[in-house]
């Protein structure tokens, strides 16, 4: 969890309560080399059946990190929620990252904690 608030609240000045009550009901993904997180996503399904990924990152930018926590996070939805949809709230300035996954914009822009996003769905 440190490692998402160094990212989130920290290095994109965004002083926001970073940790949830979803966390307790979600999978936990992460890469790690010697004891550094190198990315980071969360899985969970909610009470409509819907999957969804969420507080996707990378402490290394430009090593393929982002990729493969992000593929990992797509096989872990289809593995432990079947192959339905799933969703996932991307920051404006990163949705071309998602689309390369498979995810495409669903909704208009809006703000969360001040920041741009949109809401993006990718096919089971």
């Amino acid at each position: 969890m440190m490692t998402r608030c160094a990212v989130f609240v920290v290095e994109q000045h965004n002083p926001c309560q970073e940790i949830d009550e979803t966390d307790a009901k979600c999978f936990h993904l992460w890469l790690e080399e010697d004891g550094q997180i190198l990315s980071y996503a969360r899985v969970f399904q909610d009470v409509d059946g819907i999957s969804h990924i969420g507080r996707v990152l990378s402490t290394v930018r430009g090593k393929g990190y982002g990729a493969r926590i992000m593929e990992a996070a797509i096989e872990a939805c289809h593995n432990n929620f079947g192959m339905a949809p799933i969703l996932l709230e991307s920051q404006c300035a990163v949705s071309d990252f998602y689309a390369k996954h498979g995810f495409k914009v669903i909704s208009e822009m809006f703000l969360e904690n001040e920041i741009p996003h949109v809401l993006m769905r990718r096919e089971g």
